[in-house]
Protein backbone atom coordinates (compact mmCIF):
# COMPACT_ATOMS: atom_id res chain seq x y z
CA UNK A 1 0.00 0.00 0.00
CA UNK A 2 1.15 3.41 -1.11
CA UNK A 3 0.93 6.46 1.32
CA UNK A 4 -0.37 8.67 -1.11
CA UNK A 5 -3.64 6.30 -1.50
CA UNK A 6 -3.78 5.96 1.90
CA UNK A 7 -4.11 9.59 2.18
CA UNK A 8 -7.04 9.41 -0.83
CA UNK A 9 -9.12 6.19 1.05
CA UNK A 10 -8.99 8.59 4.30
CA UNK A 11 -10.09 11.37 1.96
CA UNK A 12 -13.17 9.32 0.92
CA UNK A 13 -14.01 8.28 4.26
CA UNK A 14 -14.28 12.03 5.36
CA UNK A 15 -15.83 13.12 2.92
CA UNK A 16 -18.09 10.10 1.97
CA UNK A 17 -18.51 10.92 -1.17
CA UNK A 18 -15.66 10.11 -3.84
CA UNK A 19 -16.76 13.10 -6.31
CA UNK A 20 -15.95 15.46 -3.45
CA UNK A 21 -12.79 13.86 -1.90
CA UNK A 22 -11.77 13.95 -5.50
CA UNK A 23 -12.32 17.95 -5.72
CA UNK A 24 -10.40 18.14 -1.93
CA UNK A 25 -7.91 16.55 -3.37
CA UNK A 26 -7.54 17.97 -6.85
CA UNK A 27 -7.46 15.18 -8.73
CA UNK A 28 -10.53 13.74 -11.41
CA UNK A 29 -13.09 11.42 -10.04
CA UNK A 30 -12.33 8.35 -12.62
CA UNK A 31 -8.64 8.73 -11.33
CA UNK A 32 -9.74 8.18 -7.35
CA UNK A 33 -12.09 5.97 -8.05
CA UNK A 34 -9.78 3.19 -9.75
CA UNK A 35 -7.37 4.35 -6.91
CA UNK A 36 -9.61 2.94 -4.62
CA UNK A 37 -10.75 -0.06 -7.07
CA UNK A 38 -6.73 -1.07 -7.09
CA UNK A 39 -6.35 -0.69 -3.65
CA UNK A 40 -9.27 -3.20 -2.69
CA UNK A 41 -7.60 -5.51 -5.30
CA UNK A 42 -4.81 -5.35 -3.96
CA UNK A 43 -5.97 -5.92 -0.30
CA UNK A 44 -8.61 -8.91 -1.42
CA UNK A 45 -11.33 -7.06 0.24
CA UNK A 46 -14.36 -4.78 -0.30
CA UNK A 47 -14.00 -1.17 1.66
CA UNK A 48 -17.09 0.17 0.54
CA UNK A 49 -20.74 0.19 0.21
CA UNK A 50 -21.14 2.24 -2.93
CA UNK A 51 -24.60 4.36 -2.50
CA UNK A 52 -26.31 6.59 -4.60
CA UNK A 53 -25.21 9.66 -3.29
CA UNK A 54 -23.08 8.83 -0.10
CA UNK A 55 -20.74 5.62 0.39
CA UNK A 56 -20.94 4.19 3.50
CA UNK A 57 -17.58 1.87 4.96
CA UNK A 58 -17.81 -1.95 5.71
CA UNK A 59 -16.45 -3.57 8.30
CA UNK A 60 -12.94 -3.87 6.77
CA UNK A 61 -12.87 -0.57 5.55
CA UNK A 62 -13.49 0.78 9.42
CA UNK A 63 -10.09 -1.57 10.02
CA UNK A 64 -8.30 -0.15 7.46
CA UNK A 65 -9.59 3.25 8.59
CA UNK A 66 -8.07 3.28 12.10
CA UNK A 67 -5.02 1.75 10.89
CA UNK A 68 -4.44 4.36 8.01
CA UNK A 69 -4.90 7.03 10.55
CA UNK A 70 -2.24 5.63 12.87
CA UNK A 71 0.13 4.75 10.02
CA UNK A 72 -0.71 8.95 8.69
CA UNK A 73 0.32 10.21 11.69
CA UNK A 74 2.75 8.78 12.75
CA UNK A 75 4.61 9.18 8.84
CA UNK A 76 3.61 12.96 9.49
CA UNK A 77 5.23 12.85 13.30
CA UNK A 78 8.24 11.30 11.59
CA UNK A 79 8.80 13.69 8.62
CA UNK A 80 7.99 16.64 11.21
CA UNK A 81 10.67 15.59 13.42
CA UNK A 82 13.16 15.08 11.04
CA UNK A 83 13.63 18.13 9.30
CA UNK A 84 15.55 20.16 11.21
CA UNK A 85 17.50 17.53 13.78
CA UNK A 86 19.40 20.69 15.28
CA UNK A 87 16.52 23.22 16.13
CA UNK A 88 13.76 22.93 18.04
CA UNK A 89 10.48 22.26 15.96
CA UNK A 90 8.72 19.57 14.84
CA UNK A 91 5.41 17.82 16.73
CA UNK A 92 5.22 16.68 20.57
CA UNK A 93 2.14 13.92 21.39
CA UNK A 94 1.65 13.33 24.63
CA UNK A 95 -1.30 11.14 25.73
CA UNK A 96 -3.21 11.30 29.48
CA UNK A 97 -6.54 10.72 31.53
CA UNK A 98 -8.34 13.95 33.26
CA UNK A 99 -6.12 14.42 35.87
CA UNK A 100 -5.17 17.75 37.79
CA UNK A 101 -1.34 17.01 36.98
CA UNK A 102 -2.38 18.24 33.23
CA UNK A 103 -2.00 21.95 34.33
CA UNK A 104 1.61 21.02 35.21
CA UNK A 105 1.67 19.80 31.52
CA UNK A 106 -0.01 22.75 29.57
CA UNK A 107 1.98 25.24 32.05
CA UNK A 108 5.11 23.54 30.18
CA UNK A 109 3.66 23.50 26.64
CA UNK A 110 2.27 26.80 26.95
CA UNK A 111 5.80 28.06 27.39
CA UNK A 112 7.40 26.11 24.44
CA UNK A 113 4.50 27.14 21.95
CA UNK A 114 5.05 30.78 23.01
CA UNK A 115 9.23 30.42 22.15
CA UNK A 116 9.11 27.68 19.84
CA UNK A 117 6.16 28.81 17.25
CA UNK A 118 7.15 25.89 14.88
CA UNK A 119 6.17 23.67 16.95
CA UNK A 120 2.91 21.93 17.08
CA UNK A 121 1.39 19.98 19.83
CA UNK A 122 -1.41 16.71 20.17
CA UNK A 123 -3.11 15.49 23.18
CA UNK A 124 -4.73 12.06 23.19
CA UNK A 125 -7.24 11.20 26.02
CA UNK A 126 -7.15 8.06 27.10
CA UNK A 127 -6.78 5.54 29.99
CA UNK A 128 -3.45 3.72 30.90
CA UNK A 129 -3.67 1.13 28.90
CA UNK A 130 -4.47 2.46 25.91
CA UNK A 131 -1.37 5.43 26.57
CA UNK A 132 0.99 2.56 26.99
CA UNK A 133 -0.45 0.78 24.00
CA UNK A 134 0.54 4.04 21.75
CA UNK A 135 3.96 4.90 23.53
CA UNK A 136 5.09 1.30 22.30
CA UNK A 137 3.74 1.91 18.90
CA UNK A 138 5.76 4.93 18.55
CA UNK A 139 2.65 7.35 18.34
CA UNK A 140 3.02 9.07 21.61
CA UNK A 141 5.82 10.91 22.77
CA UNK A 142 4.87 11.12 26.44
CA UNK A 143 2.07 9.63 28.39
CA UNK A 144 0.28 10.74 31.69
CA UNK A 145 -0.69 8.19 33.72
CA UNK A 146 -2.67 7.22 36.93
CA UNK A 147 -3.39 4.59 39.46
CA UNK A 148 -1.01 2.31 40.45
CA UNK A 149 -0.52 0.76 37.18
CA UNK A 150 2.97 -1.03 37.10
CA UNK A 151 5.09 -0.39 33.68
CA UNK A 152 6.83 -2.42 32.04
CA UNK A 153 10.78 -2.33 31.32
CA UNK A 154 9.73 -0.36 27.95
CA UNK A 155 9.41 2.73 29.73
CA UNK A 156 11.14 5.32 31.75
CA UNK A 157 8.83 7.12 34.28
CA UNK A 158 8.98 10.29 36.12
CA UNK A 159 6.57 10.79 39.45
CA UNK A 160 4.46 13.92 39.24
CA UNK A 161 4.11 15.91 42.50
CA UNK A 162 0.19 15.89 42.07
CA UNK A 163 -2.02 13.44 43.56
CA UNK A 164 -5.92 12.46 42.61
CA UNK A 165 -8.25 12.32 45.43
CA UNK A 166 -11.71 10.69 44.94
CA UNK A 167 -14.54 11.37 45.99
CA UNK A 168 -18.31 11.66 44.91
CA UNK A 169 -19.72 14.51 42.85
CA UNK A 170 -23.84 14.76 44.34
CA UNK A 171 -26.30 17.12 43.44
CA UNK A 172 -27.04 19.39 46.49
CA UNK A 173 -30.53 18.15 46.63
CA UNK A 174 -29.06 14.67 46.91
CA UNK A 175 -29.52 12.90 50.71
CA UNK A 176 -25.88 12.77 50.72
CA UNK A 177 -25.05 16.18 50.22
CA UNK A 178 -24.81 17.44 54.03
CA UNK A 179 -22.61 14.38 54.40
CA UNK A 180 -18.42 15.37 55.41
CA UNK A 181 -17.30 12.82 53.32
CA UNK A 182 -19.10 9.45 51.93
CA UNK A 183 -18.21 5.75 52.94
CA UNK A 184 -18.48 2.42 51.01
CA UNK A 185 -21.64 1.45 52.67
CA UNK A 186 -23.11 4.95 51.72
CA UNK A 187 -22.64 3.89 47.97
CA UNK A 188 -24.71 0.76 48.31
CA UNK A 189 -27.73 2.90 47.85
CA UNK A 190 -27.56 5.14 45.41
CA UNK A 191 -26.84 4.38 41.15
CA UNK A 192 -23.36 5.21 40.54
CA UNK A 193 -21.30 6.23 37.81
CA UNK A 194 -17.54 5.95 36.75
CA UNK A 195 -14.90 5.52 34.80
CA UNK A 196 -14.16 2.19 33.45
CA UNK A 197 -10.46 2.83 34.98
CA UNK A 198 -11.62 3.32 38.02
CA UNK A 199 -13.68 0.46 38.37
CA UNK A 200 -11.26 -1.58 37.21
CA UNK A 201 -8.12 -0.17 39.76
CA UNK A 202 -6.94 -2.52 42.46
CA UNK A 203 -7.00 0.87 44.00
CA UNK A 204 -10.31 0.83 44.36
CA UNK A 205 -10.82 -2.88 44.73
CA UNK A 206 -8.80 -2.72 47.90
CA UNK A 207 -11.22 0.49 49.47
CA UNK A 208 -14.56 -1.55 48.12
CA UNK A 209 -13.69 -4.81 48.11
CA UNK A 210 -17.41 -6.72 47.11
CA UNK A 211 -17.97 -4.57 43.98
CA UNK A 212 -20.40 -6.53 42.79
CA UNK A 213 -22.37 -4.67 45.36
CA UNK A 214 -22.58 -1.50 43.43
CA UNK A 215 -25.49 -0.04 41.03
CA UNK A 216 -23.54 1.08 38.43
CA UNK A 217 -25.44 2.55 35.80
CA UNK A 218 -23.07 4.47 33.52
CA UNK A 219 -19.35 4.72 32.38
CA UNK A 220 -17.11 7.14 30.67
CA UNK A 221 -14.37 8.14 29.38
CA UNK A 222 -14.31 11.96 29.88
CA UNK A 223 -16.90 13.33 32.62
CA UNK A 224 -18.10 16.88 31.59
CA UNK A 225 -20.93 16.02 30.36
CA UNK A 226 -21.98 13.31 33.21
CA UNK A 227 -22.65 16.41 35.70
CA UNK A 228 -26.26 17.20 33.90
CA UNK A 229 -27.20 13.85 34.57
CA UNK A 230 -26.01 13.72 38.35
CA UNK A 231 -27.73 17.10 38.23
CA UNK A 232 -31.05 15.70 37.28
CA UNK A 233 -31.04 12.90 40.19
CA UNK A 234 -29.85 10.35 42.90
CA UNK A 235 -26.48 9.69 41.41
CA UNK A 236 -23.47 9.73 42.41
CA UNK A 237 -20.48 10.74 40.16
CA UNK A 238 -16.78 9.14 40.96
CA UNK A 239 -14.50 10.98 40.43
CA UNK A 240 -11.28 12.86 41.14
CA UNK A 241 -11.00 15.89 43.03
CA UNK A 242 -10.94 19.14 41.08
CA UNK A 243 -11.80 18.29 37.65
CA UNK A 244 -15.23 19.63 37.06
CA UNK A 245 -15.64 23.01 38.06
CA UNK A 246 -18.62 23.18 40.50
CA UNK A 247 -18.49 26.73 41.86
CA UNK A 248 -21.63 28.40 39.87
CA UNK A 249 -23.16 25.00 39.84
CA UNK A 250 -25.87 22.77 41.78
CA UNK A 251 -23.19 20.08 42.94
CA UNK A 252 -20.97 19.81 44.95
CA UNK A 253 -17.61 17.31 45.76
CA UNK A 254 -17.61 15.08 48.85
CA UNK A 255 -14.15 12.86 49.86
CA UNK A 256 -14.30 9.08 50.38
CA UNK A 257 -13.23 7.84 53.51
CA UNK A 258 -11.08 6.07 53.65
CA UNK A 259 -9.50 8.31 51.52
CA UNK A 260 -8.32 6.65 48.20
CA UNK A 261 -5.09 8.62 46.60
CA UNK A 262 -3.81 7.87 42.97
CA UNK A 263 -0.63 9.44 41.84
CA UNK A 264 0.48 10.42 38.64
CA UNK A 265 3.22 9.30 36.24
CA UNK A 266 4.53 10.81 33.29
CA UNK A 267 6.44 7.72 31.12
CA UNK A 268 7.90 7.76 27.81
CA UNK A 269 9.64 5.03 26.03
CA UNK A 270 13.04 3.77 26.55
CA UNK A 271 13.62 2.36 23.12
CA UNK A 272 13.67 5.07 21.31
CA UNK A 273 15.81 8.17 21.20
CA UNK A 274 13.44 11.43 21.95
CA UNK A 275 13.50 14.41 19.13
CA UNK A 276 14.44 18.03 20.49
CA UNK A 277 11.11 19.20 21.33
CA UNK A 278 10.83 16.09 23.88
CA UNK A 279 13.68 16.03 25.13
CA UNK A 280 13.11 20.11 26.06
CA UNK A 281 9.81 19.18 26.81
CA UNK A 282 11.68 16.22 29.71
CA UNK A 283 14.04 19.10 31.08
CA UNK A 284 10.89 21.61 31.70
CA UNK A 285 9.02 18.97 33.71
CA UNK A 286 11.79 18.16 35.62
CA UNK A 287 13.12 21.54 36.27
CA UNK A 288 9.36 22.42 37.44
CA UNK A 289 9.31 19.70 39.97
CA UNK A 290 13.07 20.47 41.29
CA UNK A 291 11.58 24.32 41.59
CA UNK A 292 8.39 23.10 43.30
CA UNK A 293 6.45 25.29 40.32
Amino acid sequence: MELRVLRYFLAVCEAKNISKAAEALHISQPSLSRQLKNLEAELGVTLFYRGHQEITLTQEGYYLQEHAEEIISLTNKTQQNLKRSQIISGELYIGAGESIATKRVMNIIHRILQNYPQVKIHFFNGNSSMIESKLERGLLDFGITMGQYDTTQNFNSLTLPEINEYGVIVSKNHPLADHSCVTAEDLQNYPIIMSKHTADSDNFRDWYTEPQKLNIVATFNLPDNLQYLVDKGPYCLLIYKDLLPLDKSNLCFLPLEPKIIDHNRLIWSSRNQLSNVASLFLKLIRDSIKSKN
